[in-house]
């Protein structure tokens, strides 16, 4: 972890870069749960846990709760002490960029990398459960080719022109759990959720 990163995390700074929407991908053995957070008129925020591992293939979307809370960093319906969080991937530019490199505070929380292994991780759930069969080439194609965002690129397109039904949902899973804003929930909440 660069110490920039750290020191924002340690002092809890990191918590004033919270926005909505949010997401926090959390995992434990087969177990599987996205948490959302988004804004809610009933009380300050409105939290959803969807149930991957619960997800039947005939069913758009995974099962999923619904709570409300005032203080999402003390919720214990956003930290799942239990569940391991996923472990935040980040990118710091090299010293020398930093002249060049000049941006907002927010930018240095925001990671394209982090962003990839999160799609990585939901796609890999979403293939397991409506296509076992490619979700198995892709694991042999990945391991084959080295990068798995490239070769989840791929089995999208493939996806996408040949499962045009199963595609649909797909777009309702990144829609409903993919938030990929600029402070990852996974970086916000890491002091308190466990990361793995």
């Amino acid at each position: 972890m660069n110490l920039e990163i750290e020191y924002i995390i340690r002092s809890g700074a990191v918590k004033s870069f919270f926005d909505t929407p949010c997401s926090l991908f959390y995992h434990k053995n087969n177990k599987k749960i996205v948490v959302t957070i988004d804004d809610s008129k009933k009380l300050k925020y409105r939290i959803k846990h969807w149930n991957i591992s619960d997800c039947k293939a005939n069913c758009v979307l995974p099962p999923m709760e619904e709570f409300y809370t005032s203080d999402p960093f003390e919720d214990s319906n956003v930290v799942l002490d239990s569940y391991n969080l996923l472990e935040f991937n980040e990118f710091s530019p090299p010293p020398y960029w930093r002249i060049i490199y000049q941006e907002s505070e927010s930018s240095k929380f925001s990671s394209e990398l982090h962003n990839k292994v999160k799609e990585l991780w939901l796609w890999n759930s979403f293939v397991k459960i409506y296509n076992d069969t490619l979700f198995t080439l892709f694991r042999a194609a990945s391991v084959y080719n080295k990068n798995e965002h490239s070769a989840m690129i791929n089995q999208q397109i493939i996806f996408r022109e040949n499962e045009q039904k199963t595609w649909k949902y797909w777009v309702h899973w990144k829609k409903h759990m993919l938030n990929l804003n600029d402070s990852p929930g996974e970086l916000i909440f890491r002091k308190i959720g466990k990361a793995e």
